[in-house]
């Protein structure tokens, strides 16, 4: 037993597990949680929460502008049930361009053993980061 092996060694009973309690104010954050969205974007799909922020690739359009994403795959509303495929087709997710940016700098670099061959490029990826505003399911 457990608590045998745990007396036997450090000489006193094994304390009790107390339940994990939450403050209010990350239940709240929780229930802000619950509601969810799938988008597909420049060729890849984002989950995204309203009042989140989200890199994706470049769009056109001014930082501050407000824009829409109609193509939505699924949206998982406050009580947890689930729409997809057709039944998401009318879901849009309003968000606002905060920044237009660069990423880190990745290094390629190719190489050919035996040739004299090496050779080194460097690349940046543009992204604009979105704040998610709402979800309208």
């Amino acid at each position: 037993l457990v608590a045998d092996w745990f007396r036997e060694r450090f000489g006193c009973a094994v304390p009790p597990l107390a339940p994990r309690k939450y403050k209010e104010s990350n239940k709240e954050h929780l229930k802000r949680l619950a509601m969810y969205a799938v988008i597909e974007t420049g060729g890849k799909q984002y989950r995204v929460v309203p009042g989140t922020s989200v890199k994706i690739e470049k769009l056109a359009g001014d930082p501050g502008a407000e824009i829409s994403f109609d193509k939505v795959l699924a949206v998982v509303n406050d009580a947890g049930e689930l729409k997809a495929g057709k039944d998401a087709a009318g879901a849009k997710v309003n968000a606002k361009i905060e920044i237009h940016g660069r990423g880190e700098k990745l290094l390629v670099f190719k190489f050919k053993r035996k040739k004299q061959y090496r050779k080194t490029q460097g690349h940046r990826q543009s992204f604009t980061q979105v704040m998610v505003t709402g979800i309208e399911a």
